[in-house]
């Protein structure tokens, strides 16, 4: 009877298995200009817990080592960023900039976030991001290595789980401006003509395998990002109603087995 009872039950549990997990997936976009310049951390992690939750309820976001910027740090360093007419072309003037001479800068600012404040002052060298109940497959983004003394730098992507190790996404150098240049054309700065220290600003999107620890690192120079969107799923769970659905097939079974049981027992003869 048990076996019976087992052959039954088997098929529609893995029937409703199958049935009874839902992946919730979307995208979550962040452009962080209500955000207040300066603001820190916290107050960035405030902004983008209120985009996840409205999202995912039961999903959340750590943001470490963040600057809500418009301008990069003080007006000197600001100075030798290069755009179009000797223009600074930066994440502050502008949205999707593919290089440094793809678009006319704004004359107002937007928010990104940085490794530096207006004051200078540094977080630390990464921006990382480490959410629970949902893992990333795509993360898109503006992004920008500003100038520094040092003449040298990298901003560099990586990803991984539940703070284990990091794997490399992508790395993108600075670059020194030149008319020929990878990144655009630009190469006066409002400091300089022309402009030598290395830079990069671009645009893209990038696969990430699922993971749920996002890291923009920069070295040494500080770095940028803003309208950053990623694509997620969120870890799956049994839907409510497969799981009462299953409970009913289950106590179904059940119940039709001790029916059987008890007519085998009054029907059996008894022994001379």
């Amino acid at each position: 009877m048990l076996n019976r009872l087992r052959t039954n039950l088997l098929p529609a549990v893995l029937v409703l298995g199958s049935m009874g997990i839902a992946t919730q997936a979307g995208t979550l976009s962040f452009n962080f200009n209500s955000l207040a310049e300066n603001a820190n951390a916290a107050a960035i992690q405030a902004y983008m817990q209120g985009v996840v939750t409205a999202a995912c309820a039961t999903c959340t976001v750590v943001v470490t080592g963040a600057y809500a910027d418009q301008t990069y740090g003080n007006s000197a360093v600001n100075n030798h960023v290069v755009g179009p007419s000797g223009k600074a072309l930066t994440l502050g003037t502008s949205d999707g900039a593919t290089s440094n001479s793809s678009t006319t800068p704004n004359s107002t600012y937007d928010t990104f976030l940085g490794t530096v404040n207006d004051a200078d002052n540094s977080s630390d060298n990464e921006i990382t991001l480490v959410f629970t109940g949902l893992s990333v497959s795509n993360a898109a983004f503006d992004y920008e290595i500003f100038p520094d003394a040092s003449n040298t730098g990298a901003f560099t992507l990586t990803a991984g789980n539940n703070g284990g190790a990091q794997s490399t996404v992508f790395t993108q150098n600075g670059l020194k401006p030149s008319a020929t240049g990878t990144d655009g054309t630009s190469t006066k700065s409002p400091a300089s003509n022309p402009e030598t220290i290395v830079q990069y600003i671009g645009t893209g999107s990038w696969v990430i395998a699922n993971d749920n620890d996002i890291d923009f690192v920069d070295w040494p120079e500080a770095i940028g990002i803003d309208n950053l969107v990623l694509t997620y799923s969120k870890t799956p769970v049994p839907e409510p109603s497969s799981i009462l659905l299953l409970a009913s097939v289950g106590a179904f079974l059940l119940y039709k087995a001790r029916r059987s049981f008890s007519a085998r027992g009054r029907n059996q003869q008894p022994l001379v």
